[in-house]
């Protein structure tokens, strides 16, 4: 690799300066804005709960991973030393308020409107830009930058490793029946089009919810949207698609449950 460029104290200086500047000019401004929550969305004309949970939702995540670059490129060029390292952890706190906010709006848009896959991975991500940067401080800010990349790329395998073993849709099922259970609006639609893995969260949860809300996801689940045609071929098989499929089976036709309509076909 080439040799990093070396900044010298008072660009650096002014550099992080700047960004903190900004960064506490910014949650000054909008401090109603971003913990506001119901008081600033019902003050603002025109202003939905979605909008507001999304409006800049994106920009203060990029705001984070920026930040990151930033101080590791400072690091690399040997920036990172004396009075820089202390306006560097001011950066990183003003950065912890700026993603709290992002989590609290993700937090509303889901008290309103449920939740669904993507608004999970949105607040992990949130979660792991969180941890590596708290990381970065314990680490590039005391001097152990070497140590950065092991603990960040750890963080994202944990990250993945509970997107991919966890079953993120049977979490979505259970909080969205939760919601339902205390009077929420329940989109059975959308819930019983996600995956097969939804599907044995799904069955489990019909003794809890409500009747019209029981009946529209037993209709949606004897559907076929997520089954696979039986070829035959035993690289087709998939077991959380079987085992749906079995739990389908199991619920019958519809001819036990009376105050429910069988499918039409």
């Amino acid at each position: 690799l080439p040799a990093p460029p070396r900044f010298g104290a008072i660009e650096v200086r002014t550099v992080l300066v700047a960004v903190g500047l900004l960064f506490a000019l910014f949650a000054a401004v909008q401090v109603r804005a971003l913990f506001g929550g119901i008081g600033y969305v019902t003050s603002v004309s025109g202003l939905t709960f979605a909008e507001y949970a999304r409006r800049g939702f994106f920009q203060l995540v990029a705001v984070g991973a920026l930040t990151l670059a930033l101080l590791l490129g400072i690091d690399w060029g040997g920036g990172l030393v004396h009075g820089a390292r202390a306006i560097a952890w001011g950066i990183l706190a003003l950065l912890g308020l700026i993603l709290a906010s992002a989590g609290y709006r993700m937090a509303l848009y889901v008290s309103f409107y449920g939740l669904s896959p993507i608004r999970l991975y949105a607040t992990m991500a949130i979660g792991w830009i969180a941890v590596a940067s708290a990381w970065l401080g314990v680490t590039v800010l005391r001097g152990r930058r070497d140590r950065f990349v092991a603990g960040a790329l750890a963080a994202a395998v944990i990250w993945l490793g509970a997107v991919d073993l966890g079953n993120p849709e049977a979490l979505v099922v259970r909080v969205n029946v939760a919601r339902a259970v205390a009077g929420a609006p329940f989109d059975a639609t959308y819930l019983t089009g996600l995956s097969a893995d939804a599907v044995p969260a799904l069955v489990a949860a019909l003794p809890t919810l409500p009747a019209a809300a029981r009946c529209d996801v037993l209709a949606g689940l004897r559907g076929t949207r997520w089954r696979r045609p039986d070829s035959g071929d035993w690289r087709t098989w998939n077991l959380a698609e079987r085992r749906a499929e079995q739990l389908v089976t199991a619920l019958g036709s519809g001819a036990d449950r009376p105050e429910c309509p069988a499918t039409p076909p």
